[in-house]
């Protein structure tokens, strides 16, 4: 609003005269300023509590904060080793300004229909658990004195693991320990969802989503020329699953979408760090020369603050700026002090210095252990089968044993059986993490065993607990059969048994166009090369019959580093100025049934830029993987067999529609409809629901809701796809929309009533020539 940019900018000013000769940056979280070698004392804490409250003067709150300035929580989930009672434990902090607990207040909590109650757990058994569609726990404190509500605070919903459904694949797949998964790299999660159903029929072991957890997500701040690169999604805001590619209960549905067609689904986190520096919701950054920025935001909605860029003590704590997420909550001593990495094959400085200004977490800390542990138990109870931990080498080895341990303990001291836990030790070449078995911070050979072992974990636990190096053939240096003789040697070590190690041609830091081991496909433009690569290398090497084999199917980029899901073009700017300096990435729909791999195109005179290059699709590619997971090439598949479902979604329809359920095949009108063509669907407008044909988008029309009083506008997030919790409590406007802008009907003031929408096939709205508008 006008009034909130007037008040920062006369914070800024205000700032700015006090400084006016020079931008000083105040940082007291250097390891030199602290004279400590990582960690942050907890005396330092008081810096917590910057978020901004309720009927801020300045401006700065957002609806998305809650009372984040006097309240935050957890949830923590305790299972028995049967899996069938859970105990939960809602913690909490409470900002020190509000007095003593029991003296001054009392907080009540209540877990979705319970009662509301002063103890902060309850125990939930699934014989009688009534919540498969989520527990929502919240609370609220009481003022003793005068018996007002001061402040509240509502969790996202609460999960259980018995609320799963089964995965039932031959014995060739060993329970979930053997096969192939496939990574979408950057595919929102409604199309990873309809995507499973494929994967099913090829008979993939499961599929590895990206990042699920609140990252960076701006509408404003480019990096470069590109908005939201695609390594913002690893610059972690919180823990909560408000994400680039979709929300909670998106996850949840995908989830449960691909565990029926016996698809499991693994997550891809990052908890070694946050985001970086000066990318946090301060209303102000400084640079060295005076340069000023403004807040970068998160996916979810959620308040996160960085110690760096910062001239001045924060407005609300009056205490020098810290680093402080409070969504999961991360407090400064939650965090190393301050040390950049200059030596990467120095293991102190790759434990505990930070990787290229990102906030590095102290994860020798306990609470942070089981912060981490907690995360990772939530993510099961979802339905994931397991995680994928990147960025192993900057935690010590027997942080991870901790971590792994108190994971093993939430879940009543035994692992499910199809759980993997997969350490993604990439830039830590053999050499040092395998080796040299120093009994260092970064041995993970045997004395990493030994760690595991002594946290309480059986040999079976431990081959659930798997190395992931990237390569094949080509990439020699990262794999045993081809290292030093140090694996020869020792290949009767459990820590190199071969259903320990997993491989993949390549992984997510290949999307950086810097890098010179750049994806493959994408870097030669030869289908056949690559082709060639995973069958003949990955699948069929007699030298490669690893248990886990991993495809990473990604896309086509030039010169931007952005993901072709709307996210990165121009159209997601909410300012003229992002339009004008970003290098525009168009939305391109992920799932495509039609496609049969290699979508990129084939060389440079047939290739396709900003494309998903679907290589899993490849029915070549799907044979080898088929063959040596089952030991015969008796279990190849057509491509009849193959591709028969996908096809029979758009039988019927218009061939640029998309996707089509069976009330459209009979009407022969589609209802989802192919963006990628910039195709959508027209409704007509009123009580009538009446399925229109697709119509172009080349006349540049503009979507019109018929009223707020309709049932499809209400919720807000029912009919915006990308709605966080203020575009819901803010009268239903959305804030995180696929694409386009609306006009109340009956308006004069477009400057103040044009809104987002997506092309959600049950919202009423019809549409008018974008010159009227």
């Amino acid at each position: 609003s006008k009034m909130k940019r007037l008040n920062l900018m006369i914070l800024s000013l205000l700032i700015t005269n006090t400084f006016s000769e020079e931008c000083t940056i105040i940082d007291i979280f250097g390891c030199e300023a602290l004279e400590e070698e990582s960690e942050v004392p907890e005396k330092y804490d008081v810096c917590a509590y910057q978020t901004p409250p309720r009927n801020d003067a300045l401006g700065n709150y957002q609806s998305t904060f809650q009372d984040m300035r006097y309240l935050v929580g957890w949830i923590e989930l305790s299972y028995n080793a049967q899996k069938t009672r859970c105990n939960v434990v809602f913690h909490t902090k409470v900002n020190p300004d509000l007095g003593e607990e029991d003296v001054d207040y009392v907080i009540y909590y209540t877990f979705g229909d319970f009662d509301e109650q002063e103890s902060n757990e309850i125990t939930v058994n699934s014989r009688d658990d009534s919540y498969p569609n989520g527990l929502s726990p919240s609370c609220r404190i009481i003022n003793l004195k005068t018996g007002n509500e001061v402040v509240s605070l509502t969790l996202q919903d609460i999960y259980f693991i018995w609320d799963v459904i089964e995965v039932n694949t031959p014995e060739e797949y060993q329970d979930g320990q053997r096969g192939s998964i496939v990574e979408l790299f950057g595919w929102p999660m409604e199309d990873v969802g309809e995507e499973c159903e494929f994967l099913g029929v090829a008979g993939y072991l499961g599929v590895k989503i990206f990042s699920p957890y609140e990252s960076l997500l701006s509408d404003s701040m480019t990096q470069g020329d590109t908005l939201n690169p695609w390594w913002y999604g690893t610059q972690v805001a919180s823990f909560k699953y408000d994400c680039r590619s979709g929300n909670q209960k998106q996850l949840r549905k995908i989830i449960t979408r691909c565990r029926a067609v016996n698809v499991r689904v693994y997550a891809e986190i990052v908890v070694n760090h946050m985001t970086g520096d000066g990318n946090d919701m301060n209303p102000v950054h400084y640079g060295s020369d005076c340069a000023t920025w403004g807040p970068k935001a998160g996916s979810g909605g959620s308040p996160f603050y960085t110690k760096s860029n910062q001239i001045s003590n924060n407005y609300y704590t009056n205490q020098p700026p810290a680093n402080e997420y409070p969504a999961v909550p991360y407090f400064p001593s939650d965090f190393h002090c301050g040390r950049e990495i200059k030596s990467y094959e120095d293991p102190e400085q790759l434990c505990y210095g930070a990787l290229a200004g990102l906030q590095d977490l102290n994860t020798e800390k306990e609470y942070v252990q089981k912060r981490i542990a907690t995360y990772i138990v939530d993510l099961i109870s979802l339905g994931c089968s397991g995680v994928a931990l990147a960025n192993v080498r900057h935690i010590p080895n027997f942080a991870w044993a901790k971590i792994l341990r108190y994971t093993k303990e939430y879940l009543g001291n035994k692992l499910p059986l199809d759980f993997m836990a997969i350490l993604i030790i990439e830039g830590l070449k053999p050499q040092i993490a395998i080796c040299n078995q120093d009994k260092g911070i970064l041995d993970f050979s045997g004395y990493f065993v030994e760690l595991l072992k002594k946290e309480g974990f059986k040999d079976a636990e431990i081959l659930q607990i798997k190395y992931w190096f990237k390569g094949c053939l080509s990439y020699e240096d990262y794999l045993p059969e081809y290292a030093p003789t140090c694996y020869a040697e020792k290949d009767e070590e459990l820590y190199f048994d071969v259903s320990r190690w997993t491989i993949s041609l390549e992984f997510s830091d290949d999307i950086n166009m810097g890098h010179d081991d750049y994806n493959i496909y994408i870097r030669t433009k030869n289908k056949e090369e690559h082709k060639s690569i995973l069958i003949n290398d990955m699948f069929l090497h007699p030298s490669f019959n690893y248990t886990v084999k991993f495809i990473f199917t990604s896309f086509s980029i030039d010169n931007v580093n952005g993901i072709p899901d709307g996210k990165s073009e121009k159209s997601f700017c909410a300012s003229e100025a992002c339009r004008q300096y970003t290098t525009d990435l168009p939305f391109k729909r992920a799932f495509e049934p039609h496609s049969t791999g290699y979508d990129c195109g084939d060389g440079e005179d047939n290739w396709k830029i900003g494309e998903y290059s679907r290589v899993h699709r490849d029915i070549d590619i799907v044979n080898a993987m088929r063959e040596w997971l089952y030991s015969t090439p008796e279990k190849k598949i057509t491509s009849e067999e193959l591709y028969a479902k996908d096809l029979a979604k758009a039988e019927g329809c218009d061939p640029k529609c998309l996707i089509c359920n069976e009330e459209s095949k009979r009407l022969q009108k589609c209802i989802f409809c192919d963006t990628n063509n910039d195709y959508y669907p027209i409704m007509e407008i009123g009580g009538r629901e009446e399925y229109y044909d697709c119509r172009q988008r080349t006349a540049r029309v503009e979507r019109l809701y018929f009223s707020n009083r309709e049932k499809a506008f209400l919720p807000c997030y029912e009919t915006c796809r990308y709605c966080d919790e203020l575009g819901n409590m803010n009268n239903h406007k959305c804030t995180f929309c696929d694409y386009n802008l609306i006009k109340k009907p009956g308006t004069k003031d477009s400057a103040t009533t044009f809104n987002c929408v997506t092309s959600c096939a049950y919202s009423y709205y019809y549409t008018v020539p974008h010159a009227t508008l």
